[in-house]
């Protein structure tokens, strides 16, 4: 059993990329289907399609703030994970940096206890 934790930075870096990517093509789609009063006709019709751009528009400000949101996270994950692998680096390497910072909580310290296999 492999107890390792192997994260591939490249990929979500690259995540990050296409998820602001389809944040931006999201956002700026403004294609409104309500307001054709001369080309549809029907009141009820136009009123439904008004409606459905209100809708849309919520949703569409929820999904787009979602998207930005996980990118942010993503961001901050390879940020943590960049961090947390040069302090192992270091450490093997003979320096004293912290493993890694938690928010707000102490600061702990890789202690050797032997070889690692």
């Amino acid at each position: 059993m492999n107890d390792q934790l192997t994260v591939d930075l490249d990929g979500l870096t690259d995540l990050v990329r296409q998820l602001r990517r389809v944040t931006e093509q999201f956002s700026s789609n403004q294609v409104r289907l309500g307001g054709q009063d001369d080309a549809i006709g029907d009141r009820r019709v136009n009123a439904a399609l008004d409606e459905f751009d209100r809708c849309w528009l919520e949703g569409r400000r929820t999904i787009t703030e979602d998207l930005g949101g996980l990118a942010k996270l993503l961001e901050q994950a390879v940020r943590e994970y960049r961090a947390a692998d040069e302090a192992l680096a270091n450490q093997v390497n003979g320096g004293s940096r912290p493993v890694c910072t938690p928010a707000g909580g102490p600061k702990p310290h890789l202690q050797s206890a032997g070889p690692v296999r």
